[in-house]
C-alpha cells in the first residue's frame, strides 16, 4: 500500500483520514516471536493465515495501541520489545488459533535480494532460536 493508504488493523482508522492527533503507522515486525505476540493482541484469526514478509509490507498498527514508554525519546519510532497494549477492541487470539503461526515464510532470492512466491517453506519450531525450515509440498 502506498504513503497515505496504510490502515490500522485494530482500529481501521486510515492514515489519510484527517485528525487533532498525529498518529504513527508501524509495520508488524518480521521476527516470529514478535510478530505472534502482535497478532495474539489484535486478535484478528484472518492474519495468522499470512506469512511474516506479508504481514510486515502490508498490514500495520497506529501509534494509539501502544503506550509512551514503547517510543525512543524522540517519539517517532517503536523500541524493539514494543507490543500492542491499549485501546486493544478484539479479544486476544488463543495459544490454538496461533498453532500453526508461522505457516510458512517465502524464500529470499540470495542472487536478487527479493522476496519470491515461487518456493514456500514452512517453520517446524516456535523460537527462533531453534527455527527449523522446511519446503511446503506444492
Amino acid at each position: 500500500m502506498g504513503k497515505g493508504h496504510r490502515r490500522c488493523e485494530i482500529c481501521h482508522i486510515n492514515e489519510a483520514w484527517p485528525r487533532e492527533e498525529k498518529l504513527l503507522f508501524t509495520s508488524f515486525p518480521l521476527n516470529p516471536d514478535r510478530c505472534r505476540e502482535w497478532l495474539k493482541r489484535v486478535g484478528n484469526d484472518e492474519l495468522v493465515d499470512l506469512p511474516i514478509e506479508k504481514l510486515h509490507e502490508r498490514r500495520n498498527l497506529c501509534s494509539s495501541h501502544f503506550r509512551r514508554e514503547d517510543f525512543n525519546k524522540a517519539g517517532n519510532r517503536l523500541n524493539r520489545d514494543a507490543v500492542p497494549s491499549l485501546n486493544l477492541i478484539a479479544p486476544p487470539l488463543t495459544d490454538e488459533q496461533l498453532q500453526a503461526f508461522p505457516q510458512h515464510i517465502y524464500k529470499r532470492s540470495e542472487a536478487r535480494g527479493f522476496l519470491t512466491d515461487v518456493q514456500p517453506v514452512s517453520i517446524t519450531s516456535k523460537t527462533s532460536s531453534d527455527i527449523v525450515i522446511k519446503r511446503t509440498p506444492n
